[in-house]
């Protein structure tokens, strides 16, 4: 039992609460949350100025983007999930061969298995955005935290330009249009990055009549799964609270847990 305490406490994995970053202590994890979450902001405002053009406060538009005419009064429902899952197994083993016809393996095999999940929402009002100051567009002072929702192109922009070309070009209706075939004034981008790391240890001693640790004795690993969603539609302005009109706020809900909602009815 010593060498198995011994082994899970030199992996570290799976035996306590797994860290949210990479290294560091607890100030490192609230920088990697506070880095997303600016990285985030930036790129749902740099994308919608660019995708659908600056709202002036005497209510134009810059010219050049009345095709994204809709997306007026809209807002953003980010959902932000970090997923951290920590793993590490032991399994000492041998087989002893006392005669040529005969031989005895044993083992044991111990594991211990850790997850942490942190889940975030926030609101985004996009006529707010589109008045505000655009970030700069190098960010790469702050890829030293962890995740690849700080390190990549999100693809925003990209998604907001290929909705307002389809409406534009009359290939689709515009998600406020009531001709529209489904009627749901909502559009959404989600955006998952799924990291594995394992390290695995293998001794082995061959003897005469024994062989001690033929397969691997220790092996750890670290799942860090960084999802974001971010759900647009048009502002519920019956609502005191900043929120998006229904039909918007149930898919941006029931997108947290599709497994669970395959087979349900949106009310």
């Amino acid at each position: 039992m010593l060498l198995i305490g011994g082994f899970l406490a030199l992996g570290g994995c799976g035996t306590s609460v797994p860290e949210i970053q990479e290294f560091g202590g607890p100030s490192a994890g609230q920088e990697l949350v506070k880095a997303i979450t600016h990285k985030v902001r930036c790129e749902v405002t740099n994308s919608i100025i660019f995708a659908a053009g600056r709202k002036h406060s005497d209510g134009t538009t810059d010219p050049g983007k009345k095709d994204a005419a809709f997306l007026d009064g809209w807002g953003a429902e980010v959902a932000l999930t970090l997923t951290i899952d920590e793993k590490s197994t032991l399994s000492p083993n041998g087989i002893w061969t006392p005669t040529k016809i005969f031989s005895l393996a044993s083992g044991i095999s111990v594991s211990s298995d850790a997850s942490r999940v942190e889940k975030m929402n926030f609101f985004y009002d996009l006529d707010a955005l589109r008045n505000a100051t655009p970030c700069p567009a190098d960010l790469k002072e702050r890829t030293a935290f962890g995740s690849y929702l700080v390190e990549s192109d999100l693809k925003l922009a990209e998604w907001l330009l290929d909705e307002i070309t389809a409406v534009a070009t009359r290939e689709i209706g515009g998600p406020n249009d009531p001709a529209n075939a489904f009627k749901q004034n909502v559009i959404q981008h989600q955006v998952t990055f799924d990291v594995l790391t394992s390290a695995n240890i293998t001794p082995s001693w061959k003897l005469v009549r024994a062989s001690v640790n033929p397969s691997t004795l220790f092996s750890t690993n670290r799942d860090r799964k960084h999802d974001l969603i971010i759900t647009m539609g048009p502002i519920d302005k019956s609502q005191k609270n900043a929120q998006l009109i229904p039909v918007a706020e149930n898919l941006h809900f029931t997108s947290q847990f599709p497994t669970a909602t395959l087979n349900s009815t949106p009310p």
